[in-house]
């Protein structure tokens, strides 16, 4: 056999041996039901590589990125932000009036107060 060929021998003919089309009869759903089960076999195998790697470097379980990660939160914890009382509102309000009124008269060219 000559490396130059224009076919390729015959043990590379998968067309020939499988039969043409092979692909073609394969159903959407079938297709989508293999693809499903090759990643959920690939993520079993991430899985047992990130065990390994765990048992490596333990330490890195309770870091990301070199980073110490945070606990998380529990629903309904505070994020350390007190909430504002009607007295501060109303004091913002206050401001915030005054504010608006001084801007509204420069820009009228009227003389601030």
């Amino acid at each position: 056999m000559l490396l130059h060929e224009s076919s390729p021998p015959e043990s590379f003919r998968i067309s020939d041996r499988l039969g043409p089309g092979v692909l073609v009869g394969i159903s959407r759903e079938e297709l989508l039901r293999l693809a499903r089960s090759g990643a959920a076999a690939r993520v079993q195998e991430l899985l047992r590589e990130l065990e390994s790697i765990y048992k490596t470097f333990p330490d890195l379980r309770s870091t990301k990125g070199g980073r110490a990660v945070a606990p998380a939160r529990t629903p309904g914890s505070k994020t350390g932000k007190r909430a504002w009382t009607a007295a501060d509102r109303r004091a913002v309000s206050e401001r915030m009036k005054k504010y608006w009124a001084t801007r509204g008269s420069a820009k009228a060219g009227k003389p601030t107060k």
